[in-house]
């Protein structure tokens, strides 16, 4: 189910990068506005999801797996991984926003810093809470990692805004 989400996520964000490309060329409102939308229409639609699987999960663990899965671990896992969805949506809006804007370098440092966070929490998480561990360990370092990316792209986004305020009509003029 997971993997088929993914797939139709990786489907929208291809098709949004080019028009976050586009954006870049006007001043940073219109990018902002693209962002807004994105995060606005996949973000909340993926969070109510993982919100009625929190609740659904028992049914469709044992619906796939076996009455017998329908309690613990499995549910657990489940429910932790079903919130990775609309953390990539926000960490994905973000992450193809800083490329579009020419920070990829500042983006790899975000996507290091989360991997490392897994990397260095899924053995402890997984020996103490089983594969339940193993969920929370991704969904707190994609988490890190979107906060990260989100920061550095205000700071990238207000720094442009203010670029093209001190600039005066001279992005008008270059593009006239």
């Amino acid at each position: 189910l997971f993997m088929v989400f993914q797939a139709l996520l990786g489907v929208y964000f291809t098709n949004l990068f080019p028009a976050m490309s586009a954006a870049t060329r006007e001043p940073p409102e219109a990018l902002i506005r693209l962002i807004r939308r994105a995060i606005h229409s996949v973000f909340w639609i993926t969070a109510a999801g993982s919100v009625c699987m929190s609740f659904l999960a028992p049914l469709v663990i044992g619906l796939v797996y076996g009455e017998r899965y329908a309690t613990g671990d499995a549910v657990t896992t489940l429910v932790l991984l079903s919130w990775i969805l609309p953390i990539l949506v926000w960490r994905r809006t973000g992450r193809n926003s800083l490329i579009v804007l020419h920070h990829v370098r500042a983006e790899l440092v975000c996507s290091v810093i989360g991997l490392t966070l897994l990397v260095v929490a899924v053995y402890p998480l997984t020996r103490l809470f089983g594969l339940a561990g193993a969920a929370a360990a991704m969904v707190f370092s994609e988490a890190v990692a979107a906060l990260l990316t989100w920061t550095v792209l205000i700071v990238r986004l207000l720094e442009r805004r203010r670029w093209d305020a001190s600039s005066g009509g001279l992005r008008e003029i270059s593009s006239g």
